[in-house]
C-alpha cells in the first residue's frame, strides 16, 4: 500500500521524523557518540518521587492488599481495563482538571503539519478559567489542546497505558510527543512572561512529565527544550527517563510506584500553577 502522507507514534519512522526536527527521544545518541543534555533539575526531580505522602496510610496486610493488585494486573488485558481497574490503584484521590482520549486537535503541529494530532490517554493541565483569557488566546495553539471547554490547559503531566499486548516502544514514542507537546507550551508561557524570544529562555530545567504503564511497569519521563545543535535549526527538545518502577515487583516496590506517581503529579501542579501565576500577574 502506499505509504501513509502522515505519521504517528504506531509508525517505525516516527522517531526518524522527529529526530530530523530535533525532537530527541530517551537514549537518543548523537554520531559522535555524546547525548542530548538532561535538566539540571534532573537529580531534584529523582529526589521529589520518594518523598512520603499521607494518602499511602499504612497497610495492616500488605502483601495480601499487593497480591489483589498483582490479581488485576494479569487479569487487565486491555488497556481499557488496565485503566479501569489498575489506574485507580496507582492514581488514589485526583484533584486536578483531566482530559485524555481526545486527539489534541487545536495544538500547533509539533513538526511540519505531517504527525498526526496526540491522543494521550490520560493528561492533567489547569481549569481553563485559572488563565487570563488574553493570555490563553495568544498562545492558543500552544497551551490549549482541545476546544472542549471542560478539559484542561497548559497539560504538563500525561499518562500512556497499555494492555498485556500493547507495545512499550510506541508507549515510549508517545511519551515522547506527549512530553515535547508540553515542554513546548510551558517554554512558549516562560518566553511571554519574559517577553523574551524562545531561544533566551533556556534555563535547563525541566517542568513537565509524561508516564507509561504497561504490565507492571511504570516509567516516568520528563522533556525539556535544548539549544539548537546547528546554527540554523530551532531549538530542540529532549526526553529523559527520570524513573522506574516495577509496580508488580514486590508490596514495597508497589508502594514507591505510587508514591512516585503522585509525587510526580503533584509537582507538575505545582510547576504549572507557578508559570500561571506569573502570567496572570504580568496581563
Amino acid at each position: 500500500s502506499a505509504k501513509s502522507s502522515t505519521t504517528g507514534p504506531y509508525d517505525h519512522f516516527f522517531e526518524d521524523h522527529i529526530i530530523e526536527h530535533s525532537i530527541y527521544p530517551a537514549k537518543f545518541e548523537y554520531a559522535d557518540g555524546s547525548f542530548p543534555p538532561q535538566p539540571d533539575n534532573i537529580l531534584d526531580m529523582r529526589r521529589m518521587l520518594y518523598q512520603p505522602r499521607d494518602d499511602l496510610p499504612a497497610c495492616p496486610r500488605p502483601q495480601a492488599a499487593f497480591e489483589n493488585f498483582w490479581r488485576k494486573t494479569m487479569s487487565s488485558l486491555s488497556e481499557a481495563q488496565v485503566a479501569e481497574f489498575i489506574m485507580p490503584f496507582v492514581e488514589g484521590p485526583v484533584i486536578d482538571t483531566r482530559g485524555g482520549g481526545r486527539y489534541l486537535t487545536n495544538l500547533n503541529p509539533l513538526t511540519d503539519g505531517s504527525i498526526e494530532p496526540a491522543q494521550p490517554d490520560l493528561y492533567v493541565g489547569a481549569p481553563r478559567l485559572s488563565l487570563d483569557d488574553r493570555v490563553r488566546v495568544k498562545l492558543d495553539g500552544f497551551i490549549v489542546p482541545t476546544k472542549q471547554a471542560e478539559n484542561p490547559i497548559v497539560p504538563n503531566f500525561f499518562t500512556q497505558i497499555k494492555g498485556h499486548g500493547g507495545s512499550e516502544t510506541v508507549a515510549a514514542r508517545q511519551a515522547c510527543y506527549h512530553g515535547t507537546l508540553a515542554a513546548r507550551g510551558y517554554h512558549r508561557l516562560q518566553t511571554w512572561v519574559a517577553d523574551e524570544d524562545e531561544e533566551t529562555i533556556l534555563n535547563k530545567i525541566a517542568y513537565v512529565i509524561s508516564c507509561t504503564y504497561h504490565l507492571g511497569m511504570l516509567r516516568i519521563y520528563t522533556c525539556h527544550p535544548i539549544a539548537p545543535t546547528e546554527d540554523d535549526a530551532g531549538i530542540g527538545y529532549t526526553t529523559t527517563l527520570v524513573r522506574s518502577f516495577v509496580l508488580t515487583d514486590t508490596p514495597w516496590s508497589f508502594e514507591q510506584g505510587v508514591t512516585a506517581y503522585r509525587n510526580a503529579r503533584d509537582w507538575a501542579r505545582r510547576r504549572r500553577d507557578e508559570i500561571i501565576t506569573l502570567a496572570n500577574a504580568k496581563a
